[in-house]
């Protein structure tokens, strides 16, 4: 027999489900005692004036059987309580309560109580687990059996039993050659009520998972729509990927007052004639459109009769956004090799003309002046040779060198360089290196990388340049980094600046190409690091390299 352990943990959609049952066995359970309580006094006012005690104490359970449920349902609120141990409580008591009411109302032979016990272990197998109707019933049939064992005792030997008269007890003990029979079939008759209760709690459990956590667990949007145009069936995703308000699904909701609007059209136009398609639909926000694609079936019964149309829905989005990006990438992959090969092609015309220049600025026929012009076809030339070289660099994939590289000797190298490089006014270069930092890296291009930060650090009007070099524990990445700081104490970065920076050709320099950085950014994403800059106005500025730490 499957079952349910009371203390396995309930998912959100089985905590929903069990607190609506035990909320309707509550209402009902209260209705019952109610009903109970009126039918006792209508029967004892066409019988006798007044209650006998017996009766009395019946009438008694019965209010306090009202008192505690209404309690029960207040009880609900206290999410501190487990749903499964309040079900267990509640109905342990309720087969208490029958008890004694059985007991005060004539015993086995009499009692009309006696059948409540059955409500009781199918309530138990509906809100805890077959296992538990199982417990239920024996305890049913126990409690039973002592109430039997408690009025033959009295009866055989005369005595008096709490709150019950013995003409009382001797007209409802009865013959035990029948009692006996009739406890022993009565318990069996429970036991087998407990059984076909597991059986069925067990076919809702199989429903109620393929409902509440399968097809609500979907990543894809499933509707089901009936005959009538009526919205049968759907799940949260659904509901999620039509961005529809929480309360947009009622029972019976028309599929034309649900999708209105006039970008549901091609849904609402299939569903509406049962039409067999698929097709696309564009969901628009104040920040995004949403492609959702849906695709329809016929939904059939066991003689092939058409029922309704079943829609899956998916978002396609993603699928959309990732395709134009790979576009966008092919055609940003072809525009750099043309672009690679003009400058190639442009570079070898544009030696010649500087060989040529050359030449003709060392004959003494020409003038001062035209030799002057000489003098700046040679530098304009040499100026765009470099704008080319470093296109090119930027522009082709150059894979790295890779081995192991001291990062302490590569940032010493960098400050000696830093340190002779002419300038309007004399710069310090100061450096922190802490400890012996190694990792697997091109030490050509990281040293390009740190020179031309350091470069741009010089220009930017500072008297002190500080390098950093230290490693570091990232918690997010679960490993060691190496930290490279490369700090000026200049002027800083514009704000309309700061997000153009690693842009190909930008510069704010005079006589600046603008490959610095963007050659230095792609040097790092080749390494699989990164480098990110902190800036402020007239302060100066940080650029901090982070890349993986290799251990000796």
């Amino acid at each position: 027999m499957e079952s349910v352990s009371p203390k396995s943990r309930l998912s959100p959609y089985e905590t929903a489900g069990l607190q609506s049952r035990l909320k309707w066995f509550l209402v009902i359970r209260l209705m019952i005692a109610i009903l109970a309580l009126i039918a006792i006094i209508l029967y004892q006012q066409k019988t006798l004036e007044t209650f006998p005690a017996h009766l009395v104490s019946a009438y008694s359970i019965l209010v306090f059987a009202c008192f505690i449920n209404i309690l029960y349902l207040l009880a609900l609120r206290w999410t501190w309580i487990s749903l499964r141990k309040q079900a267990m409580f509640q109905i342990t008591l309720d087969i208490l309560i029958e008890t004694l009411l059985i007991y005060f109302t004539g015993g086995i032979g009499g009692s009309i109580f006696i059948y409540l016990y059955f409500a009781s272990i199918v309530s138990g197998a509906l809100l805890i687990s077959a296992r538990s109707s199982f417990v239920f019933a024996s305890l049913a049939s126990t409690f039973l059996s002592v109430i039997t064992i408690i009025y033959f005792l009295g009866v055989h030997y005369n005595r008096p039993l709490p709150f019950l008269p013995n003409e009382y007890i001797k007209d409802v003990s009865g013959n035990l050659s029948f009692v006996l029979p009739y406890l022993f079939f009565f318990a069996l008759a429970l036991h087998l009520v407990a059984f076909l209760a597991g059986r069925l709690t067990i076919e809702l459990s199989h429903e109620r998972i393929l409902n509440e956590e399968v097809l609500q667990g979907m990543l894809t949007g499933l509707m089901v729509v009936n005959l009538q145009g009526e919205i049968a069936f759907y799940n949260q995703q659904a509901r999620e990927l039509l961005r529809l308000p929480k309360d947009a699904f009622t029972e019976g909701v028309k599929v034309k007052d649900i999708l209105d609007r006039p970008n549901y059209k091609s849904l609402r136009d299939t569903l509406l004639d049962s039409q067999i398609s698929s097709g696309e639909i564009t969901i628009k926000d104040e920040k995004n459109d949403y492609f959702i694609e849906f695709s329809t079936t016929s939904l059939k019964d066991s003689q092939g009769k058409a029922r309704g149309v079943i829609v899956l829905l998916n978002d396609v989005t993603l699928a959309r956004k990732t395709a134009e990006i790979t576009k966008q990438a092919e055609r940003w992959q072809s525009l750099s090799e043309m672009s690679t090969s003009i400058a190639h092609e442009i570079r070898n015309p544009l030696a010649s003309i500087r060989s040529a220049a050359q030449e003709l600025g060392v004959l003494d026929k020409l003038s001062p002046a035209e030799k002057k012009l000489m003098d700046i076809i040679i530098k304009e030339t040499k100026r765009l040779n470099n704008i080319i070289t470093e296109f090119i660099d930027f522009a082709r994939e150059r894979p790295g060198c890779f081995q192991e590289c001291n990062i302490g000797q590569i940032v010493d190298e960098v400050a000696i360089l830093l340190e002779h490089k002419e300038t309007a006014q004399p710069v310090k270069v100061q450096k922190e290196i802490k400890g012996k930092i190694f990792c697997s890296a091109d030490s050509e291009q990281l040293k390009q990388v740190l020179i031309n930060l350091g470069l741009n650090a010089i220009e930017a009007d500072t008297n002190r340049v500080v390098l950093k070099a230290y490693a570091e524990f990232n918690e997010f990445k679960n490993a060691e980094e190496i930290i490279i700081e490369v700090i000026d104490f200049g002027k800083g970065i514009d704000p309309s600046c700061r997000d153009k920076i690693y842009d190909p050709f930008f510069t704010t320099k005079p006589k600046g190409v603008g490959m610095g950085l963007a050659i230095a950014g792609k040097i790092i994403q080749l390494h699989k690091g990164r480098i990110s800059f902190e800036t402020v106005v007239g302060k100066g500025t940080k650029f901090t390299v982070r890349l993986p730490c290799f251990k000796k």
